[in-house]
């Protein structure tokens, strides 16, 4: 999906550094030379605004992997056990790391079913990126600290260890996805990672130095790099704006409200799967859409995200799980501006899957 043609807006979000410019407008469309001011001012006297978590100018496929082969040159020279994890699990002991999550032993199996009977759930990568260098022209994400306080909480809850990481550069986070591809995860059930920050379209995400493309990390944990997550679950949510389009929400029908809610193969004597099986990858918006966060309470996608997994995380599969976060962002939310173009928009989740099986993350029984 392309950003439209006839209007490209760009916008860097943050509590008194938000700004806007139209590159291009429609001959149909209003002027919109008034944005910068105005979003900065919604900021500064309206907290309760949405934003948007936007890259402020295009940036195109080829340009994030220029910058990412160059990275991969000077990881060569690097121990990748440099980096540490500033984990906030780091002061509590092993026994209370993991604080309301039993681990029960299932012994029930399927071809159809995740093994999620290991010995631990596995290790979630949390990255909440805020402050950016001016170079970027990136804002500051005010009210993404809340999001991931308590995105740390909801996935503890499912059992999950966590390592949480802030204003990480390029090279940082390269660095920290080597150091998983290079441990031994054959003892727990997944792998997940969650990042915040602005981004782009091309499947572009950005660090405090520059961007990023998300294939770069996944790369790192295919089957041919990271052999003890063959077969394993490994889930990426990412809050990251993938574009400049606005939804602008479509009216639906009264009568349609009435319920809320081919080729043959020859099977293998041994298992060979392919390398880019078992990912998922959940994005805040379509490939070309903006995201939108609220300065007060946080993300919407994020913050629906939370809330499905507190309430239904240890009894419904991902798939289940995650229509309703779609539901949740798409029927529960709509933006709040000043801004006639920015007011009253919509988003939709979406992501992308090779699960070759179904995933729940109920708690097991010794």
């Amino acid at each position: 999906m392309r950003v439209s043609d006839t209007i490209s807006v760009s916008v860097g979000c943050g509590d008194g550094s938000l700004h806007a410019e139209v590159k291009s407008v429609d001959k149909d469309e209003p002027s919109t030379d008034h944005i910068k001011d105005e979003l900065k001012n919604d900021l500064v006297t309206h907290p309760g605004f949405d934003v948007l978590d936007a890259a402020t100018k295009a940036t195109s496929r080829s340009t994030a992997h220029a910058s990412t082969s160059k990275l991969e040159n000077a990881l060569r020279n690097l121990n990748v056990n440099e980096l540490s994890a500033e984990d906030d699990d780091e002061k509590l002991s092993p026994s209370s790391r993991s604080a309301g999550y039993t681990c029960q032993r299932q012994d029930i199996t399927s071809d159809f079913q995740y093994d999620m009977s290991h010995r631990a759930r596995g290790k979630a990568v949390i990255v909440n990126n805020v402050n950016f260098a001016p170079e970027t022209e990136m804002g500051e994400r005010t009210g993404s600290e809340k999001d991931a306080d308590e995105l740390v909480d909801a996935v503890r809850s499912l059992g999950f260890s966590t390592e949480r990481y802030s204003d990480l550069t390029r090279l940082q986070l390269l660095r920290i996805f080597q150091n998983v591809s290079a441990e031994d995860h054959s003892d727990v059930d997944c792998f997940m990672f969650s990042i915040m920050s602005h981004g782009a379209d091309g499947g572009v995400i950005y660090c405090t130095d520059g961007v990023l493309c998300l294939e770069e990390l996944i790369h790192e944990l295919r089957g041919d790099r990271c052999k003890t997550l063959i077969g394993k679950p490994k889930i990426f949510f990412i809050q990251a704006c993938r574009g400049e389009r606005l939804d602008c929400g479509v009216e639906l029908p009264s009568e349609d409200i009435t319920d809320e809610v081919d080729s043959g193969g020859t099977r293998l004597s041994s298992l060979v799967i392919p390398l880019e099986a078992d990912f998922l990858v959940a994005y805040s918006s379509p490939p070309g859409y903006f995201s939108w966060r609220n300065v007060s309470s946080g993300a919407w996608f994020i913050q629906a995200l939370i809330k499905v997994l507190k309430d239904h995380g240890n009894s419904l599969e991902i798939n289940q799980l995650l229509t309703r976060v779609n539901h949740e962002v798409a029927y529960r939310n709509i933006s709040n501006s000043s801004m006639p173009d920015f007011n009253k928009k919509k988003q939709m989740p979406y992501y992308t899957s090779t699960l070759t099986k179904e995933l729940y993350f109920a708690s097991h029984k010794n």
